[in-house]
């Protein structure tokens, strides 16, 4: 038996939600899932990344020099902040926080909202995996690492070297994850995104200045994170509306078994 409420086709839509709904594109953009690339313009999204690794070669280049203008160990106000900003681009910091706001929203808040930030946490994770699977087969040794320095790949002397700190530098995992993040959330939503870009710039600067990292590795992150959030966003943003589905209103029909 199937029930309906009567007259709830005629009711007047109210509220940002329904408006938004009354029409294709509308509903599109507020569920987030507008492509980044028709949004630049076929292959517009990518020019950003030749500029990028041109940054990049440059960085390699002058390395050393970038290195010596960093001025030493730091210490101080400069030296927390630091601290703290790269704590917080952490994986298993940054990753269950996201998590836990999904979960809170698709719970009691709006749908749209927890699929879009689900599909920005995915792509992040994707973005921060693919930045530490990169630096474990390159083997970079990190410039304050008592072992000798350079560009190892993933034996050192006939060992394996996956997965051990001293040569895990190049590209920066934190600065590839939060760079995730950041370019995500700037593809879908371009005016509140540049806050995301500022964070994954400000999550590279901390990782030189606590000695971490060169500058061409966190370069390299800021170039890891957004190119697999621009491959991964579009296509996790469709499936998360399989997985975090509207939930019932009020005049919606209901099927009742008999």
């Amino acid at each position: 038996m199937l029930l309906a409420t009567e007259g709830a086709k005629d009711e007047p839509l109210t509220g940002w939600h329904e408006r938004m709904n009354r029409h294709p594109k509308g509903q599109a953009a507020e569920q987030g899932l507008e492509s980044p690339r028709s949004r630049a313009g076929g292959t517009g999204s990518w020019w950003p990344f030749f500029l990028g690794a041109l940054a990049l070669a440059a960085a390699l280049h002058w390395d050393d020099t970038l290195w010596e203008l960093r001025g030493g160990q730091s210490s101080g106000a400069r030296h927390v902040a630091a601290q703290w900003i790269s704590a917080s681009a952490n994986g298993g910091v940054l990753i269950p926080i996201a998590a836990v706001v999904v979960g809170w929203l698709a719970w009691r808040g709006p749908r749209p909202a927890a699929r879009w930030l689900l599909a920005m946490t995915l792509a992040g994770s994707i973005a921060g995996l693919s930045g530490t699977l990169l630096r474990s087969a390159i083997g970079r040794a990190r410039p304050l690492s008592p072992v000798c320095q350079g560009w190892h790949g993933p034996r050192v002397d006939g060992q394996w070297v996956i997965g051990r700190h001293a040569y895990g530098a190049f590209p920066s995992g934190h600065t590839s994850l939060a760079a995730g993040f950041g370019a995500f959330w700037f593809l879908h939503r371009r005016r509140w995104g540049l806050l995301g870009l500022g964070y994954a710039v400000a999550v590279g600067w901390s990782r030189v200045e606590l000695g971490a990292h060169r500058p061409s590795d966190v370069m390299a992150g800021l170039l890891v994170g957004p190119a697999v959030a621009l491959l991964v966003g579009p296509p996790l943003l469709a499936r998360a509306r399989g997985w975090l589905p509207d939930k019932p209103v009020d005049g919606d029909a209901l099927t009742v078994p008999t």
